[in-house]
């Protein structure tokens, strides 16, 4: 993540630039350093989790690509969570990755106020996931040598 951090804040930065030139960035952008901590603590406590699991068991590392896949489908990417069937719904809420994407469609898209359950329910999801990586973790690395 921090490798990819450098780049990534050049091509952020020259975005926010345009479009506050544009005219078309709406007040809620101010958050987006927020957004950006978030998304940062969420995508280190997968890191830590897989990384852990993926030391320890090895098919871990074989799964992860049809994980991921799947993980595009069932989250709300293409389209806005109001958008979303009725029936599944409910299950697209209680998805982590939910609540970080229609946050970020509202702070830079100035789109109607997000869903707050699956926001909320994200923020819960983040800190819960982050808690149990350093555990896992830190419990799993006295033995990867012995593993790897």
């Amino acid at each position: 993540v921090v490798g990819n951090l450098p780049p990534v804040t050049v091509m952020f930065v020259v975005c926010l630039i345009g479009a506050t030139v544009e005219g078309i960035l709406p007040v809620q952008a101010l958050l987006l350093p927020l957004l950006v901590a978030w998304l940062i603590l969420f995508t280190f406590a997968l890191s830590l989790l897989l990384g852990g699991l993926g030391a320890r068991f090895r098919d871990t590392v074989s799964i992860m690509p049809l994980i991921l896949q799947a993980g595009i489908f069932v989250s709300p990417v293409g389209y806005p969570l109001t958008g979303a069937p009725e029936n599944i719904h409910t299950l697209l809420i209680l998805n982590p990755v939910s609540g970080l994407i229609e946050s970020w469609r509202w702070a830079i898209l100035d789109l109607p106020n997000p869903e707050w359950n699956a926001v909320v329910i994200a923020l819960v999801w983040t800190v819960v996931l982050s808690v149990a990586a350093w555990r896992l973790f830190s419990r799993l690395e006295v033995d990867f040598a012995d593993y790897v």
